[in-house]
């Protein structure tokens, strides 16, 4: 392939991707697997020795 086939060949994706990606849903928008959680739920503690 020629240079200028190449370049071509990376607008051209370039031109396809980016507005895909504006219309993505954010990732904590996505539903988890499994559906929501049914009942009260319970708390979760966790305690560390040292964070660092």
């Amino acid at each position: 392939m020629t240079a200028r086939a190449l370049r071509v060949l990376a607008g051209v994706l370039v031109a396809a991707v980016l507005p895909a990606g504006c219309g993505l849903p954010e990732v904590a928008d996505l539903p988890l697997p499994g559906g929501a959680p049914a009942g009260d739920g319970y708390t979760v503690t966790a305690e560390f020795g040292d964070v660092l």
